[in-house]
């Protein structure tokens, strides 16, 4: 991703020197890196959960094969 470039800055990009995250036009300290694990971390979860809760839902219910298995 260092390849694209956004506002004259590539997308994607690690400045050692100054301990500064560039991604997509924004900057991120390393100091603040917490709150992109906390997003990551609540991302996964959230799409855990979706999944536990409509996967069993769409299995047990609304798929086709199912229907199509008991008739």
């Amino acid at each position: 991703m260092p390849f694209l470039v956004i506002n004259g800055q590539s997308a994607l990009r690690f400045d050692i020197a100054e301990l500064k995250l560039y991604f997509f036009g924004s900057v991120i300290w390393v100091n603040e890196l917490y709150l992109v694990l906390f997003a990551i971390l609540f991302f996964l979860l959230f799409i855990t959960s979706v999944t536990a809760v409509f996967g069993r839902v769409w299995c047990g219910w609304l798929c086709p094969q199912t229907v199509l298995l008991d008739l």
